[in-house]
């Protein structure tokens, strides 16, 4: 299976896991081919859509790159007007269930202080 189709059925093993766990409303973002790079790019605002307010980006590549991932959706959350975001990585040899969840420090801390008072 080549690079794009690992990307694929990752996003599609994220996208089930998450709705098993009762986030029924999530779904892939579909790819707009006919669109050029440049296009799509402009107007990408997340990889998983469906979890309002929540822009989320899925990556599967062969190393992890954290600043990366987190310059690639925050830009996705600025398009899509939402404050929290997060880049879901895949952990090689391991369920999407044991994939890696990153977000910055500042989205962290409202995610705590919708759950729990400081």
């Amino acid at each position: 299976m080549n690079n794009k189709g690992r990307s694929y059925r990752f996003r599609g093993d994220v996208v089930n896991y998450l709705r098993a766990a009762g986030f029924t409303k999530a779904r892939a973002r579909t790819e707009t081919r006919v669109l050029s790079a440049e296009l799509r790019d402009a107007r990408d605002t997340g990889d998983i859509i469906g979890l309002c307010p929540w822009t989320l980006a899925v990556r599967s590549g062969q190393s992890i790159d954290l600043s990366g991932a987190m310059n690639e959706v925050k830009g996705e959350a600025e398009r899509a007007g939402s404050s929290l975001f997060a880049s879901i990585q895949l952990r090689r040899a391991h369920p999407a269930s044991e994939a890696y969840v990153t977000m910055p420090l500042h989205v962290f801390t409202q995610v705590l202080a919708q759950t729990e008072a400081p």
